[in-house]
């Protein structure tokens, strides 16, 4: 009879072959109308190379593997780890697969198989794999603890040996209780406090806080500069520029006071006697009606920066004022 095609449907059986390899499988063909199913009964099979080659039927099994790939969940990490994803994709129909990751943040690359993710914050990734001919998806979830915020707060410069600057605050974030630890040590009020005082410093200095999280032990840094500026030490003396001591009685006598360290802007009091004269309070103060044993003095107060002590005395004048003869 003149040959005819079939279409035979064995999907199962090689699903059967592909999962358990270690078994004795096979197929057999019958005519139409054989009354046996057995091999004894059959006029051909493929084992049999005493017939007739061109009569022999050929059965061709073109099978692939689905396309599969599995997603995962990595166990939590500390922020600022990094953590290799790994996925092994199966199946398909040709073994060469190519790679596309979402989101691209925190990932070393979006189109490799295996990328390093540094995510900040907990982030599950879509990796879609393709073969050419099919396509899958999985998710692989990199858990992170919350980060920890450190306070270290701003930069700033205090006086030698005098002024403090106060550092730090309470640090956010984490997943249980925190502990703190500055570095150096040197010059803290408490080393081991979220806020601290430096004093007493004579150089400049960068302090470093730790914040470690007691339960995962995940930790943060900061760090903050602590600039020093020396200490300088303002004075003023006395002068008389115009007039004596001692004077007459009725003559004017010029005081102008002659300072150091005083800064931009210093601001002067003059007193007689120990009471603040009022409105003299320029560098210089004049006047023509002292009368014998007059004390006068003056303080200044310097606008310097890191003036210490801020506000000096030049000390005391006793003025000697005779009477205008007749």
């Amino acid at each position: 009879s003149s040959p005819q095609d079939y279409i035979v449907n064995v999907t199962s059986h090689v699903q059967d072959m592909v999962t358990n390899p270690s078994g004795n499988f096979g197929w057999m063909m019958i005519l139409e109308g054989e009354a046996n199913n057995s091999y004894a009964d059959m006029s051909f099979y493929s084992s049999d190379y005493t017939v007739d080659p061109t009569k022999r039927p050929m059965l061709v099994v073109n099978y692939y593997l689905p396309l599969t790939l599995n997603g995962a969940t990595y166990p939590y990490s500390c922020a600022g780890y990094s953590i290799t994803i790994t996925n092994s994709p199966s199946g398909g129909h040709t073994g060469n697969y190519t790679y596309s990751w979402t989101p691209a943040a925190g990932l070393s690359c979006t189109d490799c198989a295996h990328p390093v993710a540094s995510p900040t914050i907990t982030t599950t990734y879509s990796c879609t794999v393709t073969d050419g001919t099919e396509a899958v998806t999985a998710f692989f979830t990199v858990g992170i603890h919350p980060i920890i915020h450190v306070n270290v707060g701003a930069a700033q410069t205090i006086c030698s040996g005098s002024s403090s600057a106060a550092l730090g605050s309470a640090a956010t974030g984490g997943d249980g209780t925190l502990s703190y630890s500055w570095a150096p040590a040197t010059n803290l009020t408490c080393p081991t406090c979220a806020n601290t005082n430096a004093a007493n410093l004579t150089t400049n200095t960068t302090y470093t806080l730790t914040v470690t999280e007691n339960t995962f032990l995940c930790a943060q840094t900061g760090s903050v500069f602590v600039g020093v500026t020396p200490s300088v030490t303002p004075s003023v003396v006395e002068a008389i520029t115009s007039g004596s001591n001692p004077t007459c009685s009725g003559n004017s006598v010029t005081f102008t006071a002659i300072p150091t360290n005083g800064g931009a802007s210093p601001t002067y009091q003059w007193t007689k006697n120990g009471v603040n004269i009022s409105g003299a309070t320029s560098v210089t103060y004049a006047t023509s009606t002292l009368v014998n044993s007059d004390v006068i003095n003056w303080t200044m107060t310097s606008s310097a920066t890191c003036a210490n002590p801020v506000t000096v005395s030049a000390g005391s004048v006793q003025m000697v004022v005779y009477a205008t003869p007749a």
